[in-house]
């Protein structure tokens, strides 16, 4: 052969994998030749690599690099395998990309399953490996981003984003309040309207991203009055306008059918008689060459400093109100009266929101002497009478009316009016006394006195402890009398009493009810009042066919009667677990099944107790004492005293 050097293209190659020892694996040779250097070639499947040259005849002998090994390393991730085959000449290995996983931060490979990261890449791979992604939980991140409102213009105003976990960057995005989260963008608004900036903190620190968000409006700079348009920083111009009322505004068009209804509701308040003017204020903007319009609401600021100008024929020498009614939202119908500064220009005022303004006044008076008005008191009062402290009075000062009813007679119901025929608060004091602050014009006062019911029977003391209350059932219709002129105020409540007097008290309902007692007579007085509570559950019979309509009920059974009312009627009584201590010295008597009614009548001040501390709960109900009872009951339902 004789050839010094021979380069040999895929004739000799090296059969090994990573468990064979290197040099030790099989040559292969295809053609002989004599001794001498050629160059070794390593087929692995994809392409041939110079890995060293083989030295003699036959079987080589490898040099150190051809020693490598071709090896395969598996990364686990996400239950995915990413398998790389490493053929390189430093046997060193190449990582993937990291991997991601939501809510994780990946912190390298191991070489155990759950271990620590130990694995990344820097040593010879001198066997198939398999290494495992190591992701780290991130927590819960917080974070927040403000907003402030401000003016058209103003490019002060910046969003301020604040966390304390995530520290990394923050991006900050905007968009309309109303438009979906596609439409963030970077670009800060600047026309008048109201949007929503986003913050997100990237994931920092092991904690995961975070997303805030705030809502704020940018408005228009507007006029300070009427005599003038501004340009505002959106490039519109605005201007104020005050001119008379002629529409009733949408959110006021349920409460005020028309114009006129709704002046007459604001000139009553500004109270100056017929010195008023109700102006509709509002903001207009123009864009461009485009026609005056109502600027949007949301475009202007909650609270609104203007200078209205002077009503025709006065000026900074009046005295002047100004009453404010709001036109939307869940505050429309409500007003506010604005402190009034008198200025060379107009009337400074400071508005939440705008349309319709009320603007009253008083002339300045060329007298020192100010101004009173009458006091109205008929003297023709069936049942009682009622007098002033003053014939006339001058506004803001008090005036008290004394309020005494004829013998016979109970003090019902005391009403003051102003001129509009409104009333004006009264407060009570002692002894029968009212007092109120006179408004500007004259008032009237009315007075209502109730016949004292008791003197329809002989048998009432007018002077005893049960007087008012018997009073109120025989006017109310609760209670009537036993006949013969006589209440009974000391007989005994029977059973038949008891149930007609709560079916009075709930309006004398008419039910469907078979009733089969055979002591009730269907043309008995009774009757259907038994039929009521027998029908609802408030009273049954004894069991033997017999509901026992005369017999008399003792205070227990009398509190059983009045708790299952208020259960069926009021969803009143103890709910769930309840504890209320009884401070009567006779509880031993009351029975288990009357204990719940007395505690709760008692807490509700219903039922009282007796002289010495006791309940007497096996005694004998009384009329004088149902009286009472149904009063106490009847103001407890209603919230009077």
């Amino acid at each position: 052969m004789g050839q010094d050097s021979i380069e040999v293209t895929n004739s000799y190659y090296l059969d090994t994998s990573c468990d064979s020892e290197v040099p030790g694996g099989t040559a292969k040779n295809e053609t002989e030749f004599n001794s001498g250097e050629v160059t070794w070639l390593l087929q692995n499947g994809r392409t041939s690599q110079v890995w060293g040259q083989i030295v003699g005849a036959g079987y080589p002998e490898l040099t150190g690099e051809a020693a490598k090994k071709v090896c395969k390393v598996t990364f686990m991730a996400n239950d995915v395998e990413y398998e790389v085959e490493y053929a390189n000449p430093t046997g060193l290995a190449e990582l993937p990309a990291d991997p991601v996983k939501s809510g994780y931060t990946f912190e390298g490979w191991s070489t155990e399953q759950g271990g620590f990261a130990d694995f990344d890449g820097s040593a010879a791979i001198s066997a198939d490996t398999t290494v495992y992604a190591v992701f780290t939980q991130l927590r819960p991140g917080t974070g927040t981003v403000k907003m402030a409102d401000y003016t058209c213009g103003d490019n002060s105003v910046e969003p301020v984003a604040e966390s304390t976990t995530n520290t990394g960057e923050v991006t900050i995005t905007y968009k309309q309040k109303d438009a979906p989260d596609n439409e963030y963008t970077s670009d800060k608004p600047t026309t008048a309207g109201e949007y929503t900036v986003r913050a997100v903190f990237a994931a920092t620190n092991d904690y995961n991203e975070v997303t805030a968000t705030a809502d704020f409006r940018i408005t228009h700079k507007l006029p300070s009055s009427v005599n003038g348009a501004v340009m505002c920083g959106c490039n519109s111009e605005l201007r104020l306008e005050a001119e008379p009322l002629t529409e009733v505004p949408d959110g006021l068009s349920e409460l005020y059918s028309d114009v006129g209804t709704l002046t007459r509701a604001l000139a009553e308040q500004v109270d100056t008689g017929t010195n008023y003017a109700v102006y509709d204020v509002k903001i207009e903007v123009k864009e461009g060459g485009e026609a005056w319009q109502d600027a949007p609401e949301n475009s202007i600021p909650d609270s609104v400093t203007v200078t209205l100008p002077y009503p025709a024929g006065t000026n900074s020498g009046y005295t002047f109100t100004v009453v404010h009614m709001l036109a939307s939202g869940a505050s429309a119908g409500q007003t506010e009266t604005p402190d009034v500064t008198n200025g060379a220009d107009g009337l400074t005022v400071t508005l939440n929101g705008l349309s319709p303004v009320c603007v009253g006044w008083t002339a300045p008076s060329s007298v020192s002497y100010p101004a009173y008005f009458s006091v109205a008191v008929p003297s023709d009062f069936e049942g009682g009478n009622v007098t002033s402290s003053r014939t006339s009075a001058m506004q803001g000062s008090r005036v008290t009316l004394t309020v005494k009813p004829d013998e016979g007679y109970h003090f019902g119901s005391l009403t003051v009016r102003n001129r509009y025929g409104k009333p004006v608060e009264v407060t009570a004091g002692e002894d029968g006394t009212y007092t109120f602050t006179m408004p500007y014009g004259q008032v009237t006062v009315e007075a209502a006195f109730v016949k004292c019911g008791s003197l329809s029977f002989t048998d009432l003391n007018a002077g005893a402890w049960y007087h008012d209350y018997t009073d109120h059932v025989i006017a109310q219709g609760l209670m009537r009398g036993i006949g013969g002129g006589l209440f009974a105020p000391d007989g005994a409540v029977s059973r038949a009493q008891m149930v007609t007097v709560l079916w009075n008290m709930r309006g004398k309902p008419v039910v469907n009810y078979n009733m089969t007692y055979s002591d009730v007579s269907e043309e008995a007085w009774y009757a259907e009042a038994v039929r009521w509570a027998t029908s609802e559950g408030i009273a049954g019979g004894y069991g033997d066919g017999r509901f026992g309509p005369g017999d008399p009920i003792t205070r227990e059974q009398m509190a059983v009667m009045l708790y299952r009312y208020e259960q069926k009627y009021d969803s009143g009584g103890f709910i769930g677990d309840w504890m209320y201590r009884l401070p009567f010295t006779d509880l031993d008597q009351i029975s288990d099944w009357a204990f719940e009614a007395v505690a709760w009548c008692n807490m509700k001040g219903v039922i009282t107790g007796k002289d010495d501390n006791i309940f007497d709960p096996k005694g004998p109900a009384k009329r004088g004492e149902l009286a009472a009872i149904l009063t106490c009951y009847c103001g407890e339902e209603t919230g009077e005293e």
